[in-house]
């Protein structure tokens, strides 16, 4: 019995304590999660597909009746196409059907978040005469209105009520925001898709270090690529960076159309653009497209028939600061072998003639390809295979550019003269003129052409180095490769260099 009264007491304690843990449970407040998981109930308070939608329609202050019409398209993956029929409609410009999508998205279903009933004063709410007003039109030609008033105190929402009804409710405050949108809000944000082929010309000012050049514009037959030459103020072909920057100006796509006044042109540094592109198109058309400075992480611009400026993130694009010199083929005259039949070079009273037969896509050193220096084989190697001939090529061939000098009226007194004669029997004549003790002005064709190269790429041995002669030293180093050689091949000594 002892026993029995000695196990009742821990039972009672343990169901006293138990029923104490239920009453607390069952009395205490809400937590704050609960509160938040009330509040985010919802009211639908008005929905409508766009499969049932003819037009969407929104009027207030600030804009004039934004319209979009939703028009069946059977080729269109969602079935229809959307159709800015504002009575601000601009037909000279483009239209996003992804701006057009997202805005009746959102203005085609609202939710609310809580809901007063029957206020007696709608003004408090901005709705009394309807702050802004969506109407939707429908397929059978009824008619929808929501009113859409002021955001809350709280700025967490904004009141809205459908026409012909009491009750007022918060929705998100993305319909106020998208209530607000203008024709700006609309345009189609890939600015341009210029078609390479239809192109004239490019031209292309850097305000910042004078840089002008203008191009023409060409289509590789076989890859259908563009390339561009330089005719002004160089006479050159354009490097795979220009034409890299083109294609990022041809093919823009903006972050974001803004309303700019003529008196903020200076403070979004469009008073005085840094960068211009002028696309002359073969119809004769121009479009000019004008960019500022990098500001703040973006770029402010216009474009020619576009009425609004627009800003561009600085990750969209890259290049505008590319020097001058990287923008232009580095070369002076680059030819592929196969495009040459001889080049000649002349330098104090001395005479080359190097005289080519190699067939498209072969090269020097393949062995149906001849080469003669002054009526002699120079396909003469080094131990190693390395052809001579090959040296010449590569050396006159890739002289680098050094740098431009447009202040200068050289006086035309050729120290080195290069000829190059192509298959198709055009002549190219390049001239180095003195400049200085270590560079010399380079004439094509006998004009200044406004460039300079420096000494070493016409005049360095490199000794052992097959790699890296100057274009006149090449030569020299040919002939004596066929002076010395041993059936067919000659290696140059230390002693020698």
């Amino acid at each position: 019995m002892k026993s029995l009264k000695n196990l009742l007491i821990p039972f009672i304690i343990f169901i006293v304590l138990l029923l104490i843990v239920v009453i607390w449970a069952i009395a205490k407040p809400k937590d704050k999660k609960d509160d938040q998981e009330e509040e985010v109930s919802e009211y639908q308070i008005a929905f409508v597909s766009l499969n049932d939608l003819r037009t969407l329609q929104v009027t207030g202050p600030d804009i004039t009746d934004n319209r979009i019409d939703i028009v069946p398209d059977e080729m269109s993956d969602i079935g229809f196409t959307f159709n800015y029929a504002s009575p601000d409609r601009d037909d000279a410009v483009n239209y996003s059907q992804d701006a057009m999508r997202s805005y009746a998205s959102v203005l085609t279903n609202f939710a609310g978040t809580s809901k007063i009933e029957s206020p007696s004063d709608l003004s408090e709410y901005g709705l009394d005469s309807g702050y802004y007003t969506v109407t939707w039109i429908k397929n059978d030609g009824s008619t929808v209105n929501i009113r859409v008033g002021v955001q809350t105190y709280d700025n967490s929402g904004c009141y809205c009520m459908v026409e012909g009804e009491s009750d007022v409710y918060v929705t998100g405050t993305l319909k106020a925001v998208y209530c607000k949108y203008q024709m700006i809000n609309f345009l189609e944000k890939s600015l341009l898709r210029i078609d390479y082929s239809q192109i004239n010309s490019v031209e292309f000012d850097r305000l910042s270090d004078n840089v002008h050049i203008v191009t023409d514009c060409n289509i590789d037959p076989e890859s259908g690529d563009p390339y561009y030459n330089v005719y002004e103020p160089y006479e050159i072909k354009a490097s795979s960076y220009f034409e890299n920057l083109v294609e990022y100006i041809a093919t823009l796509d903006i972050s974001e159309f803004l309303d700019i006044s003529e008196e903020e042109l200076a403070e979004y540094g469009m008073d005085e653009p840094n960068y211009t592109f002028i696309f002359t198109m073969d119809t004769g058309v121009v479009i000019k497209v004008e960019l500022s400075s990098l500001r703040n992480g973006f770029y402010y611009g216009h474009c020619s028939g576009i009425d609004h400026y627009f800003m561009i993130a600085e990750n969209q694009i890259t290049g505008l600061e590319t020097p001058i010199l990287t923008l232009l083929n580095k070369y002076v005259a680059y030819y592929g072998s196969s495009d040459l039949s001889k080049i000649s070079a002349d330098y104090e009273g001395q005479h080359f003639d190097l005289v080519l037969d190699v067939a498209n896509g072969d090269s020097i050193s393949d062995p149906d390809s001849t080469a003669q220096l002054n009526l002699r084989d120079a396909r003469i190697t080094t131990s190693d295979g390395r052809s001579y001939a090959a040296i010449i090529f590569e050396a006159v061939a890739c002289i680098e550019i050094g740098g431009i000098d447009t202040e200068v009226d050289p006086e035309y007194d050729p120290v080195l003269t290069l000829t190059f004669n192509t298959k198709d029997y055009e002549t190219k004549t390049v001239d180095f003129i003195e400049r200085d003790v270590n560079s010399y002005y380079v004439f094509i064709n006998g004009n200044y052409s406004s460039f300079y190269v420096y000494a070493n790429e016409l005049f360095f041995d490199a000794g052992t180095d097959m790699y890296s002669y100057g274009a006149w030293a090449s030569f020299v180093l040919a002939s004596e490769a066929i002076d010395n050689q041993v059936n067919g091949v000659y290696d140059v000594t230390e002693d020698a260099a």
